[in-house]
């Protein structure tokens, strides 16, 4: 497996989707089989297709059919369409001894996000983030932030923090929610993640940009020359006058 694959397989695995590692029999014989396996709702139908995509182009073999199914949510019961693929492959049995804990929890460890680039961090983000604007008293927006909701434990939330400082230049934060922690950051921490990850945004998903995009095309209309320093966007000339 060359590191570009692997970089998107975990990028696959660490958000919506997860690896099921059970043991099976054969002949009387017991084996493990491991399949990664991914939901999306159908409005997301393009981008659930290109994962499929991604997966045959690393994987080969027969490319994972894209399924109309049904999904129940446990807390109020109720179940809503969704589409899933599904791919077995030998390699996603050493994908959940690094993903997931003895009790067959996922967790983010230094030895998974070494394993991460630019691609994983789209895909995560893809799944599991957004970006907010935030307006002033004139209703304008005046700041951006963006979030991942990573929902890990204190430990795992640093390390993601400081992965993304060093390997990206994204001062992000750690923040307590009711599961655990996420990950988020300021308009500075926003444009820098735009800017890593931009060119993976698949079209459909390409929605989840335009807060920043919005932002930035403003700003540089009214100030072509503008900054961004501690969260507050400055001229150039101003700053520096």
């Amino acid at each position: 497996m060359n590191k570009k694959g692997r970089a998107i397989l975990y990028g696959l695995a660490i958000g919506d989707g997860h690896i099921s590692y059970r043991k099976r029999f054969r002949d009387g014989s017991p084996y493990v089989s491991a399949e990664l396996i991914i939901g999306h709702s159908p409005r997301q139908e393009g981008y659930i297709n290109h994962k499929a995509d991604l997966i045959h182009q690393i994987l080969g073999g027969k490319r994972p059919k894209v399924s109309h199914t049904k999904h129940a949510l446990k807390a109020t019961g109720k179940t809503y369409p969704s589409r899933r693929i599904a791919k077995t492959h030998k390699y996603f049995r050493q994908m959940h001894r690094v993903l997931y804990s003895e009790n067959n929890k996922k967790r983010i460890t230094g030895q998974v996000l070494s394993y991460l680039n630019d691609h994983s961090l789209a895909l995560w983000f893809m799944d599991d983030g957004h970006i907010s604007p935030n307006k002033n008293k004139q209703g304008k927006v005046s700041s951006l932030n963006f979030s991942i909701c990573t929902q890990v434990c204190e430990e795992q939330a640093d390390w993601i923090v400081d992965w993304l400082k060093n390997k990206f230049g994204i001062e992000a934060k750690k923040y307590k929610t009711k599961g655990g922690y996420d990950i988020g950051g300021g308009t500075q921490a926003t444009l820098s993640l735009v800017n890593v990850i931009q060119d993976y945004v698949t079209p459909d998903l390409m929605y989840k940009l335009v807060p920043a995009m919005k932002f930035v095309f403003c700003k540089s209309a009214k100030h072509p020359n503008f900054t961004v320093d501690d969260d507050i966007v400055q001229t150039i000339q101003n700053k520096n006058g």
